[in-house]
C-alpha cells in the first residue's frame, strides 16, 4: 500500500479474536517482503520489528532509503540465523 509520503507500507501483525496483534519472536523469524514498485526484496528479522504493527520501505522508490534500507536484499542474514542454531 502507498502511504502519502511516498513509500509502501507493510503489515507486521496478525489477528487474533479481533485484535491486532504484532508478531514476536515465537511465532516468526523473519519477514520477507516484496514492493513490486522498486522491485526491491527486504529481509527483517523479528528482533527488528519487535512491537510495530506496519513499516516503511521504498521510501520515495529508492530500496536503500529510511531506516529499512538496510534490510534491502539483507539473505544473508537468514543464512547467519540458521547457521547459529544449526
Amino acid at each position: 500500500m502507498l502511504s502519502s509520503y511516498g513509500s509502501y507500507l507493510v503489515n507486521l501483525q496478525r489477528n487474533a479474536n479481533g485484535e491486532v496483534i504484532p508478531y514476536d519472536a515465537s511465532e516468526i523469524d523473519f519477514v520477507v517482503a516484496y514492493v513490486m514498485l522498486c522491485e526491491a526484496w527486504f529481509v527483517r528479522p523479528v528482533e527488528a520489528i519487535a512491537g510495530r504493527k506496519t513499516a516503511k520501505l521504498c521510501l520515495k522508490g529508492n530500496p536503500r532509503s529510511g531506516k529499512l534500507g538496510k534490510y534491502w536484499e539483507a539473505w544473508g542474514l537468514m543464512r547467519t540465523r540458521w547457521a547459529e542454531s544449526g
